[in-house]
């Protein structure tokens, strides 16, 4: 239900953010098995994962998927990251939330350019205010251009 009612929401977070962790969940589940049925006999197998620590961590696949989920929708990448470093609260598996939002942005981007908070506003009819950068005169200045020595 939660999921339902957050999905139409001003919230960043919506829908995107748990179906990004329950899918990245299943991923880690799968690649757990996969390492567990196919590569116990290896001897990297046996020098990695100690009896009682998994190998594969599930929890770190479910907060990628769920970074990766939430910037391909919001096109968002470096508050994503340190939205995503705040939730897990370290810096631990920052690399892999990093890698994840920017491919995931690539990806939408290649897409369709916009996010999907960008095209909710278009069929809505909101009024909206493009960033032209055509019109921007001092996007090519410095401040030292318009400084003026006393």
């Amino acid at each position: 239900m939660n999921m339902i009612l957050g999905g139409g929401k001003a919230l960043v977070a919506g829908i995107s953010l748990k179906v990004g962790a329950i899918l990245g969940r299943l991923m880690g589940i799968m690649v757990e098995q996969l390492v567990v049925t196919q590569m116990s006999h290896s001897l990297f197998y046996h020098r990695l994962c100690k009896p009682g620590h998994p190998c594969i961590d599930t929890g770190l696949y479910a907060v990628v998927g769920a970074a990766a989920c939430l910037g391909g929708v919001t096109r968002a990448t470096v508050s994503l990251v340190v939205i995503m470093i705040e939730i897990i609260g370290g810096l631990s598996y920052s690399i892999p939330i990093m890698v994840a939002s920017m491919f995931a942005k690539w990806t939408g981007d290649r897409l369709y350019k916009g996010s999907l908070y960008d095209v909710q506003i278009r069929l809505n009819n909101y009024p909206y205010l493009q960033f032209d950068k055509t019109s921007n005169k001092m996007a090519d200045s410095f401040a030292s251009d318009i400084m003026h020595p006393r």
